[in-house]
């Protein structure tokens, strides 16, 4: 049936869809080839397999993503949200650019490429392909005959290419634009004459209205982003949950082997907490500006409908005159063309009798002839001078005859072209007040986009409770490892300082310098522990500090904790929350401070702090060893 030839259909794009494009492209590559293949579609087949593919890549979420180059905000000026001038139905401004003007800044920690989706969104092909099929002969057709009204599509094995194209089509629009109730009137306006567009003005406009009601191309990345986000969380919150607890032992040098394991595993689960709250905030900032962008976006279409239903009235005013002027005409020239041929016939009904009278009177001329013999030379001249007289007449006749033909075809040719262009102009008046209504029509909100934007809106409020919950999980969490870390830190301080204690009280007994020289291993482990706890001091300092500003500025937005109120009184439950992270945000700042100042000795004690490399995510770049027992300390 047609659903499993469709399903065949798709199998075989997805196994080639990474042929598209062939090599690595930007953004900016695949919008050109998107642009360009849109516009040449001109036959069912070929076009029904690349509409086929396009919705492939479309379905395929984010599974691949092409680099942009471009800078975060998009390209083109921001509208005023004034109504368009409209001069003589032609906008001066570029609607498809208006539509297209979606400046928002977007929220992210480095730059994201951008999935199939987002830049089908971005370009022009939706516009190009609407265009080139409404107006190819053979695609209008198929639109017009399968499409319209939208069927139940059939199940048979051998479907027509025109079907193809057409069932393509649609959920082309229906993946793109939202539901046929959405974009159906505007649609079946387009294809309201099946010998093409009955006026360009209109159908541009039509065009316009119709691509005009996408989504914003950033929002096709919210779903995914969301979900990401959300595997982020999971992720950490597994990295939490599998953390040991923290061990609660005496600070001897046996315990420093278990600490710093302990202080690995919770550093790495901070790493994964940062991650995932990094990229929660990241999606709520970007999902509110999204929200504004659609918000500020309306206003901009609402001024489009109405620039659109002016210039369609217009347009409407225009044709009438048109229309008025070309029957004045029209009458004009039927009455020049009557009174001419009224002419010519009383001039072919004047020759009639003037030709019977000379037939009569050659007959009469030959019939004398025999009688009048002696009258011979001047008979036979005035017979010769009758016979030119009647070939001028008959040449004048047929002259006469020849000339009412062309006159006649020239009439019937004349009036043709004026009832065609009449009809014409009749059937645009009609199309333009169409167009006027359904521009006035669309500035009731539809029901499809109201159901997106409470999407929208209940997704942005619920990342942002997360974000919040994951800032004072990760804050907790954060605070109990610079717990553990000085905890770390003061062992390895006490335990470098009995050894310099105790190899100065083996000096002072005489215990030669080769033999305290040799304990190498216990030097050697000692180092790596004092290095270690100087790599865990300044791991994750960057995120730590935007942690710390984060929790300062979620307090203070929240409302004041202390001090006169100068401003009107928060609610009663935002208080407790900012006290709370602005208590979190005081004792991160007073565990670091107290971990930067034990640092100091820590790294006094250690021999090669100079030389020690630390990567960019904070760990160690070569495996730390835990100290084990060392039989020097323990002898004395």
């Amino acid at each position: 049936g047609l659903a499993a030839r469709t399903q065949q259909l798709e199998d075989a794009f997805v196994q080639n869809v990474s042929g598209y494009i062939k090599g690595p492209c930007t953004a900016k590559d695949l919008q050109n080839k998107l642009e360009s293949d849109a516009s040449r579609l001109s036959r069912p087949a070929p076009a029904a397999d690349m509409l086929r593919r396009w919705l492939v890549l479309l379905r395929s979420g984010a599974h691949m993503r092409y680099s942009d180059p471009q800078p975060t905000a998009l390209e083109g000026p921001r509208s005023s949200g004034k109504p368009t001038p409209v001069n003589d139905g032609v906008c001066d401004e570029d609607v498809n650019a208006f539509i297209q003007a979606e400046s928002v800044q977007r929220v992210a920690e480095k730059p994201r490429g951008l999935t199939f989706h987002q830049v089908f969104i971005r370009s022009r092909a939706l516009e190009l392909a609407m265009d080139a099929c409404t107006r190819a002969p053979e695609l209008r057709a198929a639109l017009r005959e399968h499409a319209l009204p939208l069927p139940a599509w059939p199940e048979e094995e051998k479907v027509p290419p025109g079907l193809l194209f057409a069932r393509a089509f649609v959920d082309l629009l229906e993946v793109v634009v939202g539901p046929a109730d959405l974009w159906m009137p505007l649609f079946g306006t387009l294809l309201c004459s099946d010998a093409g567009p009955v006026d360009d003005q209109c159908h541009t406009w039509l065009v316009q209205l119709l691509v005009g009601l996408r989504s914003p191309w950033l929002e096709a990345d919210a779903l995914d982003r969301e979900r990401e986000a959300d595997a982020l969380e999971e992720a950490a919150a597994q990295a939490v949950l599998g953390l040991d607890p923290v061990p609660d032992t005496e600070v001897d040098p046996g315990s420093l082997a278990l600490l710093l394991k302990s202080l690995s595993s919770h550093s790495c689960a901070a790493e994964a907490s940062y991650s995932a709250w990094t990229a929660r905030n990241s999606l709520a900032q970007e999902l509110s500006s999204v929200a504004e962008m659609k918000e500020e976006r309306q206003g901009y279409l609402e001024a489009l409908t109405f620039t659109i239903a002016g210039g369609a009235s217009d347009r409407v005013k225009e044709l009438e005159s048109a229309a008025a002027r070309q029957r004045s005409i029209s009458e004009e020239t039927r009455g020049n063309l009557r009174k001419e041929e009224d002419g010519l016939r009383v001039q072919l009904d004047g020759l009639s009798p003037a030709a019977i009278q000379i037939e009569r009177e050659l007959e009469e001329a030959e019939t004398t002839r025999g009688e009048l013999m002696q009258q011979l030379d001047r008979v036979c001249k005035q017979i010769q001078g009758l016979r030119q007289q009647r070939d001028e007449c008959s040449r004048q006749s047929k002259q006469l005859q020849v000339e009412l033909q062309r006159v006649e075809r020239t009439f019937a040719v004349t009036m043709a072209a004026e009832d065609e262009a009449q009809d014409r102009t009749e059937g645009a008046r009609a199309l333009a007040a169409t167009v006027s209504e359904l521009a006035l029509g669309l500035n009731k909100e539809p029901t499809g986009c109201t159901q997106r934007e409470h999407r929208l809106k209940t997704s942005t409020q619920r990342s942002a409770e997360k974000a919040g919950k994951a800032t004072r999980a990760l804050a907790e969490q954060e605070l109990s490892r610079l717990r553990l870390l000085l905890r770390t830190i003061n062992l390895c301080v006490m335990v470098a300082e009995e050894r310099q204690q105790s190899r100065k009280a083996m000096e002072e007994l005489g215990v030669p310098t080769s033999t305290l020289e040799s304990d190498i291993v216990g030097t050697a482990e000692i180092s790596e522990a004092l290095l270690g706890t100087l790599a865990e001091v300044d791991r994750c300092r960057v995120d730590f500090g935007k942690l710390v500003s984060h929790l300062l500025k979620s307090s203070s937005a929240l409302g004041p904790t202390t001090g006169d109120l100068t401003a009107t009184d928060p609610p009663s439950d935002a208080c407790p929350a900012a006290e709370s992270a602005a208590e979190l945000a005081k004792a991160l700042q007073d565990s670091i401070a107290e971990c930067d100042a034990r640092r100091e000795v820590v790294a006094a004690l250690a021999p090669d702090v100079a030389t020690y490399n630390v990567t960019v995510s904070g760990s160690r770049g070569s495996e730390s060893l835990a100290p084990a027992d060392d039989p020097f300390l323990l002898s004395m």
